[in-house]
């Protein structure tokens, strides 16, 4: 503020850097990035593809899809294990009870 009142001239970008860092980094990301508008403009101005079909965008799809498929298996892995110890469980309790009533050998 006081280079403001002084007409210093002020990094405009290394402020805004500043800031975004102490955002998100030194407040963990509680609050949002900041300078959106800037920002959309700079990049708009460089040619850089911004918004939902920016790039890498298709990439990230294709690995999320990728990881509800995996998802999937895994719950279905989950499953067949539980069934499979459940059917296991049974043999051996079947198993012990039969060896329990057995009469002692002579």
């Amino acid at each position: 503020m006081e280079s403001l009142c002084k007409f210093d001239p002020i990094d405009l970008p290394a402020l805004i850097l500043e800031h975004m860092y102490k955002t998100v980094v030194e407040h963990k990301g509680k609050h949002g990035m900041g300078y959106g508008y800037v920002l959309t403009k700079v990049f708009h101005h460089l040619s850089i593809p911004v918004g939902a079909e920016g790039h890498g965008t298709t990439k990230v799809k294709d690995l999320r899809k990728q990881n509800e498929v995996l998802f999937a298996k895994i719950a279905a892995l989950q499953e067949k294990m539980i069934k499979d110890n459940d059917a296991a469980n049974s043999r051996l309790t079947l198993v012990i009870n039969s060896l329990s009533h057995q009469p002692p050998s002579s």
